[in-house]
């Protein structure tokens, strides 16, 4: 099961944490745990492309993405929220394979 924890505060992400494995299907086949590592992965590029690095610390490796904000701004927060939205949305899909808590 892929376990997902975001904390906030008022309107603002403060971290993400994504750890596990999702276990709908073999390594290498499983869907699930491709669209949450493909959004995980492409939020952290991005990140990264748009210079932005120094708002955020970032823990990636396998199984484990832990990302927590040090300078909230606008353009970190989109994309920080964009991807809260789309794991939210996967979780809905398939709630038996993605469990979300969130933390104030």
């Amino acid at each position: 099961m892929i376990k997902v924890v975001f904390g906030h505060s008022d309107d603002t992400v403060t971290n993400i944490s994504v750890t596990g494995h999702a276990g709908f299907g073999r390594h290498g086949t499983d869907i699930v745990c491709a669209a949450v590592s493909a959004s995980v992965l492409m939020t952290a590029n991005a990140i990264s492309s748009l210079e932005l690095d120094d708002t955020v610390q970032l823990d990636l490796k396998e199984g484990v993405f832990k990302l927590k904000v040090q300078k909230a701004n606008r353009i970190t927060q989109g994309l920080l929220k964009t991807l809260v939205d789309a794991i939210t949305q996967m979780q809905q899909t398939y709630p038996k394979h993605i469990t979300i808590r969130k933390e104030d």
